[in-house]
């Protein structure tokens, strides 16, 4: 969540199954948003296939989180939640392989270990060079 932050964003939510992660999780955001004020994180303790997509959210972080048929029901659900409310969409993924451009999204840069893609009908972001 911190690389989303340094690439720009403002908000994001975070889901971790693990309670343990949750609190960890926390304690960096706790430290970190102090040095950058205006950024609002959140993690929440959820099973990510449960978890409700927000009409409005934007960026999706990926940190190896899953096994490849649980990417597939939670890229569904964000898919869907996209054709019912049409919106700039970012994934951020570090450490899969699953073929997110297969799904509609196109790949805009690697950042870090990051991949950096943009959900369907998504304009690039100023400052990302969509060459990468």
């Amino acid at each position: 969540m911190v690389i989303a932050a340094e690439l720009g964003w403002k908000q994001a939510t975070g889901v971790k199954l693990s309670p343990s992660l949750v609190q960890l999780c926390r304690q960096n955001l706790s430290q970190y948003s102090r040095k950058r004020p205006g950024v609002h994180f959140e993690v929440v303790e959820q099973d990510a296939v449960a978890l409700p997509i927000s009409a409005n959210a934007r960026v999706y972080f990926f940190f190896e989180p899953f096994a490849p048929c649980i990417y597939e029901i939670v890229l569904e659900r964000i898919l869907s939640s996209l054709r019912s409310s049409p919106r700039s969409t970012y994934l951020l993924d570090v450490g899969s392989r699953v073929d997110f451009q297969s799904r509609g999204f196109r790949r805009l840069a690697y950042s870090r270990g990051t991949r950096i893609f943009v959900g369907p009908d998504t304009a690039c972001k100023p400052g990302l060079d969509p060459s990468n």
